[in-house]
């Protein structure tokens, strides 16, 4: 049984969120995006597994699902992940890494802070699930985005 992390709050969860939207250390998914042209968005470099928007898309994807939770809302068709987007599509998925970012750190600024979860220690760990795999996936948009220099 997994023992519940009492040093876990929301605030914690917020300050993880604010260093992904702010970029501390790293580019946040606003630079990590920015100038990006469509064609190196959609392109796939020889021996990347996927394309830029691909990427971007899988943790928006991924970050629907967790804030779905959080809302008490229905969450998007799990068939849906790793979908290689059309190219039109690209400037929602850069405005959607952005806000679904920026709406799980409004979630742990909340005061009162509200959630749909069993307790406010499973909400803090989902929302620092969306802090950690953004920043996973930011840093794999920048080396793909280095590559397609």
């Amino acid at each position: 049984m997994q023992k519940e992390n009492k040093h876990l709050d929301a605030a914690t969860a917020a300050e993880a969120l604010r260093q992904v939207l702010q970029g501390e250390d790293f580019h946040g998914p606003k630079q990590a995006t920015a100038r990006i042209r469509l064609q190196a968005a959609t392109s796939q470099h020889p021996g990347a597994p996927y394309t830029i928007a691909t990427n971007a898309m899988h943790a928006v994807y991924w970050n629907r699902i967790w804030l779905a939770k959080l809302r008490g809302i229905k969450k998007p068709a799990m068939i849906e992940d790793w979908r290689v987007p059309s190219a039109a599509e690209w400037p929602e998925i850069r405005l959607g890494l952005v806000e679904t970012v920026e709406e799980a750190y409004e979630i742990a600024n909340a005061h009162p802070f509200e959630h749909s979860m069993k307790n406010d220690t499973v909400a803090c760990k989902t929302l620092l699930a969306i802090a950690v795999h953004t920043a996973y996936h930011l840093g794999q948009i920048s080396l793909l985005k280095e590559l397609s220099k």
